[in-house]
């Protein structure tokens, strides 16, 4: 873990305690995984701390860690994508991530190898960046950020993006009828905003419809309030959560 997130180890924390809590309101609930089309998912075991993620009809597997924390409650997570060796999206690294991506380093999973605690620099098979952060005079709120590397919008960042922002608020409206508190987040305004690197477009699901926007795009904002699990058509019938 790098010093900036040792130095705030609380909002590091903080923050994959989020997550982790959306995550795990997904996971055991068919319907969820299928509306936020998401397969799987797998913790690090080393740090930086974080998930792999299997999204359906990903050309690959998704990474989440925590990259850095400041003292102000700002997390922020790099998104990492490592293509199958099967897939057209291969041809779009590097020549150093294809030889890294095709070596014994990767396993059947197509994920690293965990065992042997290597750390991958921050800069191979980065694609984007998601970070939590409040915003505000509220001290309850929230800000959700998405900034991507050229050229990932579409085809990775954006979807992780979706999932991940889609499963908070299930998380954040499903937690308040249940009566419990998710850090204090719970039922207070918080921000959805996208930083684009330079793209043409990029595509967003808005009210289960998608849409194609333009990178001038005002900033949509998002309420917990506003959503609920059926907005998303999720069922939540004879689904036991973890506590």
């Amino acid at each position: 873990m790098n010093r900036t997130i040792g130095k705030n180890i609380d909002q590091g924390l903080a923050a994959l305690s989020v997550l982790d809590g959306a995550l795990r309101m997904v996971m055991p609930n068919p319907s969820a995984r299928q509306v936020l089309e998401l397969e799987g998912i797998s913790e690090k075991l080393c740090e930086p701390l974080g998930w792999y993620l299997w999204l359906a009809n990903a050309q690959g597997v998704h990474s989440l860690e925590l990259l850095e924390a400041d003292a102000e409650g700002r997390s922020c997570f790099l998104i990492r994508f490592f293509p199958s060796l099967a897939g057209h999206v291969l041809n779009c690294l590097s020549e150093e991530e294809k030889q890294l991506r095709q070596s014994e380093l990767f396993d059947a999973t197509g994920t690293p190898v965990q065992s042997d605690g290597r750390e991958l620099d921050p800069e191979l098979f980065a694609v984007g960046t998601f970070t939590l952060a409040r915003h505000g005079n509220g001290e309850g709120s929230l800000e959700v950020v998405l900034t991507t590397m050229p050229g990932w919008t579409r085809t990775v960042s954006w979807t992780l993006y979706d999932t991940l922002v889609s499963a908070l608020c299930h998380h954040l409206k499903f937690s308040a009828l249940r009566g419990e508190s998710v850090l204090a987040w719970d039922n207070q305004s918080w921000r959805v905003h996208c930083e684009l690197a330079p793209s043409n477009e990029v595509s967003r699901k808005a009210g289960g419809a998608t849409s194609i926007l333009q990178e001038e795009w005002q900033d949509p904002w998002l309420n917990p309030v506003w959503w609920q699990p059926e907005c998303l058509g999720i069922s939540l019938h004879d689904v036991e959560y973890p506590e």
